[in-house]
């Protein structure tokens, strides 16, 4: 069967390798506007078989726009891949098919581990921040291992005291949140909600 070059040119950009693997860069969307109506149905079954492997299969599908590539969204919310199941209820929160995003967002925060959905679960905290997400965020700043760093920056960049939500200009300031002494992380907490202007004095561990 002969294809639209349309179909060759959104097929070719499914291949990912290193650069865009490590660049983030999508599929080419555009393409799917030039596929015939029978070579879009082809492209949306593949999608839906494959929607829980790449975040970029879902933004196809949401570019795609049927009411299956839909459902095939919203199921991959519940799928085994954290990258996927956050960018599918962003693509189905953007299209006003979803109420909140805060319980995708604390579950990243809580359980993301940098290339797991870490990073994209304090980019939607950064932008969408809930009472329920900056509370989140505080409790993993006074509690949490490794992440609370960048959970420390986030409140900063959310309370205006940062331009960017990870902003290393003030590394030594976020440092404090490295050790492991509780003590120490409660001195380093204090001084950031002073900082922030917030009251914390009543989140606990544990």
């Amino acid at each position: 069967m002969n294809h639209t070059a349309a179909y060759d040119r959104f097929m070719a950009s499914m291949k990912i390798g290193f650069m865009e693997w490590h660049d983030g860069i999508p599929y080419d969307l555009s393409a799917l506007a030039g596929v015939s109506p029978e070579e879009l149905a082809e492209l949306e079954a593949l999608l839906v078989e494959r929607k829980n492997e790449d975040w970029r299969d879902i933004d196809a599908l949401a570019r795609i726009g049927t009411p299956s590539a839909w459902r095939a969204i919203r199921e991959s919310t519940t799928g085994p891949d954290r990258e996927v199941r956050i960018r599918a209820a962003k693509r189905l929160y953007e299209a006003r098919r979803l109420d909140s995003l805060d319980e995708v967002i604390i579950e990243g925060l809580r359980f993301g581990e940098i290339g797991e959905g870490l990073a994209q679960a304090e980019r939607l905290a950064a932008a969408h921040p809930s009472d329920r997400v900056i509370a989140e965020l505080l409790q993993g700043a006074l509690c949490a291992d490794g992440r609370a760093v960048r959970f420390a920056a986030i409140l900063c960049f959310l309370h205006g005291k940062t331009s960017e939500p990870i902003d290393w200009t003030r590394r030594e300031h976020f440092s404090r949140f490295t050790t492991r002494d509780p003590a120490e992380r409660r001195q380093a907490f204090d001084a950031l909600c002073q900082f922030i202007g917030v009251d914390g004095a009543n989140v606990r561990c544990g």
